[in-house]
């Protein structure tokens, strides 16, 4: 057993050693290797001054960061000296946590190890929900990065995340049996144990040697894991990089120190892709698919050789029309009129094996319907994955997205944390609530923006009270699951903006609330609701202010459009002023002066006045609506059922349910 005295005597330097100062300069750029890993990388480096003489052992020059770091009760014993499978026939893996202090939001590293090459794989958790979609995704990007190797099996411990029956019958379906070791024999799974232990060492005497807080162990680990993908292992002279890059071997090499650069240089030959260089030609190209979103793509360019690029192309063919690709991981999505696409899809078939899958329906979570009276897009799936995953798919519906805030700002439920109140803890998973729901609200579910926008402000120190409007959010979806965007195919093409102002809807902070929504063909394509940074000191400042920014997003709604339609050949429409309404008597009529300076104006930056000259090139038209007609409404305060509603109806948003019924009684 070895003594804290012991320790602390080996900490002296000999004075007369054989250039201690390099040898400790790289024996802690390595990661502080041992002894014998020294000598290896030395050996099979292309030289370095070290070469030419000994290495220094442990008694000649002892570090203090390895005595204290790799401090244990006894070693491990070897148990397999020799691994016979091939690449990727067998993976282990293990999760290690949880660890305190936490690393910013994680506390646990997930850990995946080849039998074969020690190629590794590591990664940080949250918690050990997250392991599932972590070994998940990793899987389908080793299956998809090396086609060539299959996974035979994979070898993980009992836990919870790894026996469930989604996870099994998925390595099932694709071929990987799912091997688990006796309860309570951690050696059965020893190569992913002792590979923990191994970033263990590296990274203890990384941060006792850099005099870093503990708090940052998940980037140490992580380094500690590129140091051993680039480090030959103790059963082959190569490292395990070199060993899966068969092709492309990266080699560590440590230079002559001929000037005053003293860092490692690694040289490598041209970057391949599945054996060939990148932009060749594939000769044996995998299985790809096409999908499309309309029916109607331009002729794609010779340069387009390889199919792991996004591509955004305008081209003229024939007629001027607009194609993009969009490529998400082995799909394209077509975009364009129905010639260009047969065009397009022939022309890349001709280069790829590829399988057309007609209409676009799942893009990045959005399904996409197409139905005879339009297109109907939401994320009804995605919603309830959401709801599962926060244990909310069973909860009561509710029929309002949140309360009614209360005019005291002391009893505001969105109020921020007061002195005392103690801080939700890692347990509660508020930042990926929030995450979860702003993609929602980004895209198909404007419904809930404004809530979303609310409950953000306190991501940095969320309350109880806080989380219990997250879940008011949840079960506000519980109801309305299946919401989205209709776009009806009859209607009128024309750009519409409506701009309103919450003057200090943050009592707390004195700041006010913009809120704009534009809609095109009935349905609603941008929206905003965000808190203003500039204090406004009346309703009419908060105004200018919001129909400043709502200005900015018609000009670039205005500039896209306009780019579409004449690529298309369709009619342009911003040769008429966009029309955009407003609720304010005074603002619409100051707008339309101009910047006047006066005692009530000269505190207004004149920038605000923006708009005057939009409006005066007859880019804009300001009109005056009725409050309860304006559908920036529903962005910027809690409302009533019946007005929520109808101004949720007026954005275009629809049920998926009611929309089937009524496609089934005009047939």
């Amino acid at each position: 057993m070895m003594k804290v005295r012991t320790i602390e005597s080996q900490n002296v330097i000999a004075s007369k050693l054989i250039d201690p100062k390099s040898f400790t300069l790289w024996h802690e750029r390595l990661g502080h290797p041992g002894v014998s890993m020294m000598c290896h990388i030395i050996e099979n480096s292309n030289g370095h001054s070290l070469k030419d003489f000994k290495v220094l052992s442990n008694n000649d020059l002892p570090c203090s960061a390895c005595s204290l770091g790799k401090l244990i009760t006894r070693p491990s014993l070897v148990k397999v000296r020799l691994e016979s499978p091939t690449f990727l026939e067998r993976i282990q893996g293990d999760i290690c946590g949880p660890i305190h202090p936490s690393s910013g939001p994680f506390r646990y590293f997930m850990v995946l190890i080849d039998a074969s090459t020690r190629w590794s794989h590591v990664c940080l958790l949250s918690t050990r929900n997250d392991a599932f979609a972590k070994l998940f995704a990793q899987i389908i990007k080793l299956r998809a990065q090396f086609p060539d190797h299959c996974i035979k099996s994979i070898r993980l411990d009992n836990a919870g995340e790894f026996t469930s029956a989604t996870f099994v019958d998925y390595c099932m379906s694709v071929g990987i049996s799912v091997e688990h070791p006796v309860l309570h024999v951690h050696t059965q799974n020893g190569l992913a144990e002792s590979f923990i232990k191994r970033l263990q060492l590296i990274a203890r005497p990384l941060l006792l040697k850099a005099k870093l807080p503990t708090s940052i162990w998940g980037h140490t680990i992580l380094h500690a894991a590129n140091i051993i993908r680039i480090r030959p292992t103790s059963y082959n002279q190569n490292s395990p990089l070199q060993l899966v890059l068969v092709n492309t071997p990266a080699r560590t090499n440590i230079p002559i120190q001929k000037s005053d650069t003293k860092e490692l240089v690694t040289e490598s030959k041209p970057r391949l892709k599945r054996g060939r260089p990148v932009g060749a030609k594939d000769v044996a190209p995998r299985k790809r698919k096409i999908k499309r979103i309309a029916p109607e793509v331009a002729h794609a360019p010779e340069e387009a050789n390889n199919p792991d690029v996004v591509w955004h192309l305008k081209i003229n063919w024939k007629h001027v029309l607009w194609t993009s690709l969009l490529h998400t991981l082995d799909d394209l999505n077509l975009v364009g009129t129905t010639t260009e696409v047969d065009e397009a899809a022939i022309y890349l078939k001709t280069e790829f094996e590829m399988k057309d899958l007609g209409r676009t329906k799942y893009c990045l979570g959005i399904q996409v319907e197409h139905l005879s009276s339009g297109i109907f897009l939401h994320q009804s799936t995605y919603t309830e994955k959401v709801l599962n995953r926060f244990y909310m798919d069973k909860s009561h519906p509710l029929t309002t997205r949140m309360v009614v805030r209360s005019l005291e700002p002391d009893k505001d439920p969105f109020r921020p944390r007061e002195d005392g109140e103690e801080v939700l803890g890692p347990e509660i998973p508020y930042l990926g609530a929030i995450g979860a729901l702003m993609y929602l609200a980004n895209n198909t579910r404007p419904d809930i923006a404004f809530a979303v926008n609310l409950l953000a402000r306190f991501s940095s120190a969320p309350m109880d009270r806080h989380w219990n409007g997250i879940k008011h959010i949840f079960r506000y979806l519980r109801g309305k699951i299946d919401f989205g965007l209709f776009f009806p195919k009859n209607s009128i093409s024309q750009l519409i903006g409506y701009a309103d102002a919450g003057y200090l809807s943050d009592p707390h902070f004195g700041k006010s609330q913009t809120r704009y929504v534009f809609t095109y063909c009935d349905a609603a394509i941008s929206w905003k609701s965000t808190k203003q940074t500039t204090v406004a000191t009346s309703t009419n400042h908060s105004e200018l202010i919001a129909i400043h920014e709502t200005s900015r997003e018609c000009v670039w709604l205005r500039t896209i459009i306009k780019n579409i339609q004449e690529s298309c050949g369709l009619p342009d429409i911003t040769r008429s002023p966009t029309v955009m309404f407003e609720d304010n008597t005074a603002c619409i009529d100051q707008l339309r002066e101009g910047y006047i300076k006066g005692d009530r104006t000269k505190h207004i930056s004149p920038k605000f006045f923006y708009t005057h000259e939009l409006q005066k090139n007859g880019e804009i038209d300001i009109q005056q609506i009725r409050s309860c007609d304006n559908l920036a409404d529903l962005f910027t305060k809690s409302l009533p059922n019946s007005t929520f509603g109808k101004l949720r109806h007026s954005i275009g948003m629809r049920r998926f349910k009611d929309l089937l019924q009524q496609t089934s009684e005009n047939d």
